[in-house]
């Protein structure tokens, strides 16, 4: 269907491989072009925190329902499973600041999902926690019910020019682990056992908080190594097709790949076989 697929890195070429979709042949051709986080979105409202940064956040970023049936649903929201995960992290890092950050479709689709929500703040507040939201691009249905039902709400700019310093975020199955390898916040993932991403076991082993797990421990443990967990993730999801597109700016790889393109190098080369 399409003559060149755009990559970020070795995950994604592997899952094509596996899927029979794409072929070694079509990789070791360049039909598959790996761009790194070229294409990743960027949030420059928030920044890893430092050792400078007074008051740091955990940040939480919990996906949305879903289409389909509950295999389907990789949101912590139910059940406010996320919620507690983030208070029991507050904890152990002795933290007293959260900035949630809900899915522009959150809600949308099981309107329960905005009821969890909303008690899931209601919840940290009263364990003691300072909680902000951001609600810019959050659906219609959870920015009415968080503004009609949570008495005293803290809302929060997305402001680029003061960015929040994340100590330390907590995200579902979903694009944000691509933001914050990219950004290098630091970041655990609140997972099922049964939804680990093939390829990825050994890396959920050491940033992933699953339902049986104590998150404490499992936070504890994360950051013990988080440097070198972190280098190993961002390395099997990010690669370049060459190795001077890590270097280049954004405007500068999106020129290259066009031009790489225009060169129709598989095509070419299929075409003189």
């Amino acid at each position: 269907m399409y003559d060149y697929v755009s990559i970020a890195g070795p995950l994604a070429r592997d899952r094509y491989l596996d899927a029979g979709i794409f072929t070694a042949s079509d990789v070791d051709q360049g039909r598959l072009v790996m761009m790194g986080d070229t294409f990743v979105q960027s949030m420059p409202w928030i920044k890893p925190a430092r050792i400078t940064d007074t008051a740091p956040v955990i940040f939480y970023s919990p996906t949305w329902e879903g289409y389909g049936s509950e295999a389907d649903n990789y949101s912590s929201v139910a059940g406010l499973r996320g919620f507690m995960a983030v208070l029991k992290a507050a904890r152990a890092l002795d933290l007293h600041r959260v900035v949630v950050k809900p899915h522009p479709y959150l809600g949308m689709l099981r309107p329960a999902m905005v009821r969890e929500f909303i008690s899931g703040i209601r919840l940290l507040r009263r364990s003691g926690l300072q909680v902000a939201v951001a609600l810019r691009n959050a659906s219609l249905q959870l920015r009415f019910g968080c503004h009609t039902q949570l008495s005293r709400l803290t809302t929060i700019e997305e402001d680029e020019s003061a960015p929040v310093a994340v100590a330390l975020a907590l995200c579902d199955i979903s694009g944000m682990e691509a933001i914050f390898l990219k950004q290098r916040i630091r970041h655990m993932v609140l997972a099922r056992e049964s939804d680990v991403p093939r390829g990825l076991e050994t890396i959920y082993d050491h940033k992933s908080i699953m339902s049986h797990q104590d998150p404490e421990t499992a936070v504890m443990d994360y950051l013990n190594g988080a440097d070198d967990t972190d280098a190993a993730h961002r390395k099997m999801v990010f690669g370049w097709q060459n190795p001077e597109l890590e270097g280049m700016s954004a405007s500068s790889a999106r020129r290259w790949i066009i031009d790489y393109v225009r060169r129709d190098p598989f095509w070419s080369r299929s075409k003189s076989v």
